[in-house]
């Protein structure tokens, strides 16, 4: 498979899994990178909201007013985390 298809096809794989995800219940995930830990927030509803939690401490909202830009924000946000340096996401808080 061409890297372009299997991009295209996971991308749309991924879509479908947070789209079900999202219509029901709040999603926490969290990215290592050595000893710090980012925890995100993933908030269904009108708007949808993703929260970051910073290895500070410090928190910070986006909003966004359809499910698919939050599909696509989450998407970028993670190859980010990835290239970054980040492990992740985890479902569960891997210090525990």
């Amino acid at each position: 498979m061409a890297l372009s298809a299997h991009r295209a096809s996971h991308s749309a794989s991924t879509a479908t899994q947070y789209s079900l995800l999202l219509k029901t219940t709040n999603v926490i995930y969290f990215f290592s990178k050595g000893p710090e830990y980012l925890q995100c927030e993933i908030h269904p509803g009108r708007p949808h909201v993703l929260t970051f939690v910073a290895p500070d401490g410090a928190t910070e909202s986006e909003r966004y007013a359809s499910e698919s830009d939050l599909v696509e924000r989450w998407e970028q946000l993670t190859l980010r985390m990835a290239v970054d340096g980040w492990l992740g996401p985890f479902g569960r808080d891997p210090r525990s």
